[in-house]
């Protein structure tokens, strides 16, 4: 198969390649058959009656690039460019740009790139194309890939896509093949049966005893891709809206989310709350836990195309959906994301970043800022120059499974299976937002990464939405402190867990009230922060007393409201606690501008026992 297996049985029914295109033969029998998505009908009446407009092989090369020969589509554009230049436009020359890519004319996609670019402006993919093209011999290297890839033992004839993992060492994927199908329709786009969900028990790149799932995970139309949570008793699947037309008359995609039963049935799906007949949700993937939801949808409001979204679960259900974010989206396609089990890398497809030509399987990694935009493209063979998409890694990110339709000659996605020859190497992220009461990010503050012994490790500014990050390779106990001017310091502590990548810390900070004392208690032998330390301060001019206790970061803070700047007081700070030598610490001080004044600048906050 093709790209249309994505875009008609995983996307929308829609015929989105023609754009705004107004075809003069849309009254003829090839655009009948093109309109029914017939497409392999609509080549050979197209090729018969030979078109004389731009139209004409426009639909031409839709009709190609829709039944997977991408080089011909390639060269009906350069027809186009070419002999009709008063006629071309700029979704032209884009397509131009992108099938020759497909086509392995990498040269001509430079060409065409630099020409969008010069006659039309700035453009993200056709600036990737030319800026990495030198990339290209990198990408296309087999032997250099971080992944091994073949195909399974079940490729064949029919149509099998969106790969998944079930428990008990089961693989789950979506499939047209017709074994136990008998009431099945036809669908006329590829002359195959619609898709149904099947499973089949792994072994490398053997799957074996191939079975259609419950009857409740199927319908006349299209199921699947699938997706299973809390160890195999929630799923998440895309299918057909039966009763939904969108503007071109056609079907959406709609998610549909189902819980086994006590008794081990699936016999209470309910409709993802967010579906809507104008538009497709599709691609689900659930997190471990079930609380969210990754999917694809072309929802208005996004970046264009298809963009990845996800829905949280709360007490009032599903929440409103949220955008992935411009690193991720682009103006064209992103579709089937998966997140792995730790949560350090979103899997997805996608035609709008850079790549071997067609859907691209990318990496999203984490950055220190806590959020997916460090995108790799993995290169062969797990991409090629025709569509790749559906990537998914087992927990240990040893092995996984994706689709792809890389043997043009079939004409039909398989399932193929990867190997990790490069074991990935995670950092550990430290990331949150600095916030004031309120609510609201503080831009600018200063944050800081301190070690068990009081040493700062890293310091950052927060960016304009408060966000901070820092990223570290070693497990610890840390202190992350926060500050800024006209506000309180505000501070927490995180101990690292071997088997966790990704800590989340925000932080808040009070309006700045007046001057301080702050400290922090240590244990000067085992090196960590001591809590409940009693602290007495005494002002020696007036003999006025306070005590406070250290929480269990150690700090401790007395509020001077009495102190005024610029005069100079004479200080006993003592510390004590059961089984510590108790400690005296006498000082005179002078305010010189507001804020806390840290004691442990002046004083050895450490006790012994």
């Amino acid at each position: 198969m093709n790209y249309s297996v994505v875009k008609i049985f995983c996307f929308s029914l829609v015929l989105l390649f023609l754009g705004n295109t107004n075809i003069h033969a849309q009254d003829s029998k090839c655009a009948e058959f093109f309109r029914a998505m017939e497409y392999e009908k609509a080549v050979l009446c197209l090729e018969k009656n030979q078109p004389t407009s731009a139209e004409g092989w426009r639909m031409l090369g839709e009709a190609y690039r829709l039944s997977g020969k991408a080089s011909k589509a390639f060269r009906m554009y350069d027809r186009i460019l070419k002999n009709y230049d008063d006629k071309a436009t700029q979704t032209d020359l884009f397509k131009a740009m992108v099938y020759s890519r497909m086509a392995r004319q990498y040269g001509k996609s430079v060409e065409y790139a630099q020409q969008l670019l010069d006659q039309y402006g700035n453009n993200r993919l056709a600036n990737d194309i030319i800026e990495l093209d030198s990339l290209m011999d990198e990408l296309s290297d087999r032997k250099t890939g971080i992944f091994s890839a073949s195909p399974t033992s079940i490729s064949d004839d029919q149509i099998d896509i969106g790969p998944m993992f079930m428990s008990g060492g089961e693989l789950v994927f979506a499939s047209s093949r017709r074994k136990a199908q008998p009431k099945r329709v036809e669908n006329t786009s590829t002359g195959l049966g619609f898709l149904d969900v099947f499973k089949a028990t792994i072994d490398g790149k053997n799957l074996e005893n191939i079975t259609r799932l419950d009857e409740s995970f199927q319908t006349d139309y299209h199921d699947g891709p699938v997706s299973f949570a809390k160890e195999g008793s929630m799923a998440a699947i895309s299918r057909t809206l039966e009763n939904g037309y969108n503007a071109q008359g056609q079907m959406p995609l709609g998610i549909f989310i189902g819980n086994k039963s006590e008794y081990g049935e699936w016999d209470s799906w309910e409709a993802f709350p967010h579906n809507d007949p104008t538009f497709s949700c599709t691609h689900p993937f659930l997190t471990a836990d079930g609380k969210r939801l990754y999917f694809s949808s072309n929802m208005p409001g996004g970046s264009g195309g298809s963009d990845i979204y996800y829905s949280d679960y709360t007490a009032e259900g599903w929440s409103k959906p949220e955008n992935m974010g411009s690193r991720i989206n682009t103006s064209f396609d992103e579709v089937f994301p998966v997140m792995t089990q730790r949560g350090d890398m979103l899997l997805f497809a996608s035609d709008g970043h850079f790549g071997l030509g067609g859907l691209d399987v990318l990496i999203a990694r984490k950055s220190s800022l806590g959020i997916y935009d460090i995108i790799d493209n993995p290169g062969a063979p797990v991409n090629s120059p025709l569509d790749d998409y559906g990537l998914v890694l087992d927990p240990m990110l040893e092995y996984g499974y994706f689709t792809t339709n890389r043997q043009a000659s079939k004409n039909r996605e398989d399932i193929y299976y990867v190997k990790v020859e490069v074991p990935f190497e995670f950092s550990k992220i430290i990331s949150g937002i600095v916030r004031d009461t309120a609510g609201n990010g503080i831009p600018n503050s200063d944050v800081q990464l301190v070690d068990s012994f009081l040493n700062v490790l890293m310091t950052t500014k927060t960016d304009e939405e408060g966000r901070y990050g820092f990223e570290l390779q070693e497990n610890g106990r840390y202190l992350v402190e926060a500050r800024a001017t006209g506000y309180n310091e505000g501070n927490n502590v995180i101990v690292m867990n071997p088997r966790q990548l990704n800590y989340t810390m925000n932080l808040m900070l009070p309006e700045f009230e007046g001057l301080s004392f702050f400290g922090r208690m240590m244990d000067g032998e085992a090196r960590r922060f001591m809590e409940d330390v009693k602290v007495t301060l005494t002002n020696l001019d007036n003999n006025d007393m306070q005590s406070t206790f250290s929480n269990k970061d150690g700090s401790f803070r007395f509020a001077l409201d009495q102190y005024t700047l610029g005069q100079l007081y004479n200080i006993r700070i003592v510390v004590e606690k059961t089984g510590y030598q108790k400690k005296t610490f006498e000082f005179s001080v002078t305010f010189t501008k507001n804020g806390p004044f840290v004691l442990n600048k002046a004083l050895n906050l450490s006790m012994t026992k």
